[in-house]
Parts: C-alpha cells; sequence; structure tokens
C-alpha cells in the first residue's frame, strides 16, 4: 500500500487532467449513442472523398474519441453507489470479488458500466466492458497521426487531439487501478507513454510509464513492469532513485520465478543498481537492494559498506546515508557499528521519534545479545556472574533516554510505552526505575 501512493504522487491528478469534476446536481445520464455513430458515418463517408485531406482524419479521430467516452465521460472521482444509482439505475447484478488482493463488491449497473465498490459504498474503480465501436481509441490513435503525416502543419490541432486521447487512457488507467485491475491499468498507462512518443506530441510522457511499472508490479506481471521502470529511468523519471528500487525487486521476481535464484537473470542488476547509487546516494531502499544483491549472489554484502562510507565522507550531514549504514551494519550482526550509525541519524534528526526510537532498541539489541553471552559463560562465583549482570543493565538502562525523547515525539506510538515498560520493569531493582515502570504500565493499559 505504500507503494501505491507513489501512483499517485508520480502522476497528474485527474481532475487536472480534465477527466474528472464533481457535478453540482447529480442526474440521470444520457448516453447518445445515435448521435455519436451519427457522426462517425458522416466521417467515414469524407474520408472515402477526401482521404487525402487532414482535416478528415482529425474529424474522424474526434469522432472516435467520443466513441471511446460515450460512456465513461459522466463518471467522475469520489462517485458513491447511491450517486451511480441515479446516474445509471439501480444495480442488476451484485457480487463479492477478490480484486488485487481486497475485498470488493462488483455491481453492474448496465451491460457498459461495471463499479467496483467497498463495503460502505465507495467506488474505488469502473471499467466499461462494452465498446460502443471496437477499437475506437486506436483508430483515433492512428486517424491523428494519419493527419500529421499529411500535413505537418496541423501539428498543433493534432497535438490536442492527442492530448485529449492521452487524458482518456489516463482516467480510464487510474480507474482500473482503484478496481485492482492492475494488469489492465499497466495496458492502459503505457499506451498513454506510446501515444506521447507521436511525431506531433513535444514530450515523452516518462510519468505514465512509470506508472505502468507501478501496476504491472501489482498486477504479478514482472518482466513488462521492470521493461517500464527502466524505460521510465532511461527518460530521467527516477522519483528520487525509486525506479531503480523497484527495477530490482521486479527483475529479482523475474529471477526468481524457479526455486532458486537465475543468478545470470540477475547480474545485469549490480551496474544498474550502482548507477542508482552513484545518482542517488541517499536512498536507503537501493543500498538495500545492493545487499539483497550480493547476498542473492552469493556474495559478501558488506562490500557494500565501502560504497556507503565514501558517499557519507562526501556528505556526512545525509541522515538517509547513514541510516542506510546502520541497516548494512546491523544486518551483518556489527551491533555496535549499527548503534553509532543510529546515534549519528539521531542527532541530525533530533526530532524524529523513529529515529530516537532506532537508538533505544538497539541498546536493547545489544544488551540481549550481553545477556545471552553471560548466560553461556562459567562463573568463579556468584560475585562475577552479578557483575557481568550488572554490566548488560547499564547497557539496557541507555536504551530509556532515546526511548522517552520517542515517546514524547509521538505519544500516540504504543511500542514505545511497551518497550518502556519491559526495560524499566527489568531494571527494577535501580533507583527509579519501579516509579517508571509504574507509569509506563498504568500509561499503556490506557493505549
Amino acid at each position: 500500500m505504500a507503494v501505491a501512493a507513489v501512483l499517485v504522487m508520480a502522476a497528474p491528478s485527474y481532475a487536472q487532467m480534465g477527466g474528472f469534476g464533481m457535478p453540482g446536481n447529480v442526474q440521470k445520464v444520457n448516453v447518445d449513442t445515435e448521435g455519436v455513430m451519427k457522426k462517425i458515418t458522416k466521417a467515414e463517408k469524407d474520408m472515402a472523398k477526401k482521404a487525402t485531406k487532414s482535416s478528415t482524419w482529425i474529424n474522424y479521430g474526434k469522432a472516435m474519441l467520443e466513441a471511446h467516452t460515450v460512456y465513461s465521460k459522466n463518471v467522475y472521482d469520489g462517485l458513491n453507489t447511491m450517486s451511480a444509482s441515479v446516474m445509471f439505475g439501480e444495480p442488476t447484478s451484485q457480487e463479492e470479488v477478490v480484486v488485487g488482493g481486497a475485498p470488493m463488491v462488483k455491481i453492474t449497473y448496465t451491460p457498459e458500466f461495471v463499479a467496483y465498490a467497498d463495503a460502505n459504498g465507495n467506488i474505488s474503480g469502473w471499467e466499461f466492458p462494452v465498446e460502443l465501436v471496437p477499437g475506437a481509441l486506436d483508430k483515433a490513435i492512428e486517424a491523428y497521426n494519419k493527419a500529421m503525416e499529411l500535413d505537418p502543419k496541423a501539428m498543433m490541432t493534432v497535438m490536442g487531439g492527442l492530448s485529449s486521447i492521452t487524458d482518456a487512457l489516463l482516467k480510464d488507467a487510474g480507474n482500473a487501478y482503484g478496481a485492482g485491475l492492475y494488469n489492465k491499468a499497466g495496458d492502459l498507462f503505457k499506451k498513454a507513454y506510446d501515444v506521447s512518443d507521436s511525431p506531433a506530441m513535444l514530450n515523452l510522457n516518462f510519468a505514465a510509464l512509470y506508472n505502468a511499472g507501478l501496476s504491472y508490479f501489482f498486477g504479478e506481471s514482472y518482466e513488462a513492469a521492470h521493461s517500464a521502470f527502466k524505460g521510465a529511468a532511461e527518460g530521467g523519471f527516477e522519483q528520487d532513485g525509486d525506479a531503480y528500487y523497484f527495477q530490482y525487486q521486479a527483475l529479482k521476481e523475474v529471477a526468481s520465478a524457479e526455486d532458486e535464484v537465475n543468478e545470470e537473470v540477475l547480474a545485469p542488476a549490480k551496474d544498474m543498481l550502482m548507477a542508482g547509487f552513484e545518482k542517488y546516494p541517499e536512498n536507503a531502499k537501493i543500498i538495500e537492494c545492493l545487499t539483497d544483491y550480493y547476498v542473492s549472489m552469493g556474495e559478501d554484502p558488506a562490500a557494500v559498506i565501502p560504497m556507503v562510507e565514501e558517499a557519507i565522507a562526501k556528505d556526512p550531514t545525509n541522515p538517509s546515508l547513514w541510516n542506510g549504514l546502520g541497516r548494512i551494519q546491523n544486518g551483518q550482526g556489527d551491533i555496535d557499528g549499527a548503534l553509532e550509525s543510529f546515534i549519528k541519524v539521531a542527532e541530525l534528526l533530533p526530532e524524529n521519534d523513529g529515529a530516537q526510537y532506532s537508538v533505544g532498541y538497539l541498546y536493547i539489541s545489544k544488551a540481549d545479545k550481553m545477556f545471552r553471552d553471560a548466560n553461556a559463560k562459567t562463573y568463579s562465583g556468584q560475585a562475577e556472574y552479578d557483575a557481568a549482570l550488572k554490566e548488560v543493565n547499564q547497557v539496557y538502562a541507555k536504551s530509556i533516554e532515546p526511548l522517552e525523547k520517542a515517546h514524547a515525539l509521538n505519544p500516540t506510538d504504543k511500542a514505545y510505552v511497551e518497550y518502556l515498560r519491559s526495560v524499566c520493569f527489568r531494571l527494577r531493582d535501580m533507583e527509579g526505575m519501579m516509579d517508571k515502570y509504574n507509569k509506563y504500565n498504568e500509561l499503556l493499559k490506557t493505549m
């Protein structure tokens, strides 16, 4: 779900695209299919007589675009089942389905309009199974491109038409994505990108290509996802380096299709990740992918550490780099090194509760290990064991200050209070700790 949020940030809002808009009064829609077909018939007759004129193809493209949107143009973002029933009539059938891993209700209002809603009646997406003219949008794209071929001076008009087609594709793609029809959404986003590659268009729509990657990724079409993310990154749409992260995750899925990782398939990921890391050294996800790559290929992931340390030397006040280094160190079992790195993160981000919590958590992890090691030893007497236990408890005690800072910054996080209660109870024989335990124990009961 966190990944899905990227889709919203990466694409223009559908309202900006001109696709959606909340009407003032919801009323029954009038689908004028007869009128649209008359326009198509006229355009086709003109094509038989004036096939060499760009205006003929432009009019045909307009008619085909209207045929594609004849059912969808009245549907808007935020539509609920009550409004849909006013617009399209009462549903003819309802069916509980699981789409994209989420339970939904598939509601058929008419053969042309099917919506997907949650239990509260909020429509997250819809589809239009019946096309007035099969392949109308493809025919519209071909018509506009033909007009451009016949008369380059018609570029601005053709560009406007293709932009309207792009708007329709992005609207359809967003709806399919919201309904959990991820591969369909991927195809539509990819087509929007393909339209931007037409001669009349000035810029390639790499945002649409990136969103195609996200959609294919959720649809588990990993080869298509990898190709889309690769193309988006090559076009400069990299989302602060996340395009490299998703490229790797998709390629890893392709390489892991069998029981064992296909090293030959995964091998190209190293150069790709290194290129991403050089451009976005602060992106901790790329560092995690590099570490995973080394492990998957049977190599030592500690080889990543010098790369991160070199990046830190160039940018020592970058908390993301210190965070990435700490993650790698902790994954390698170097708790002391990880602790130093996360202490640095907390110094750079003193108001970040997660940074403070990480320090407290690592002190607990270190003390836990010391306690296990202490219990595994043989002692000459009780005094020697008590001395070892005292040393362990001193490390546990160091976790309290950062955990209390985390709690002060985010009083609603239950985990912080649970850790504080647990540690304070363990240290209850130390001065003031029993009072702290009672405080956090009572607080926890209210959370």
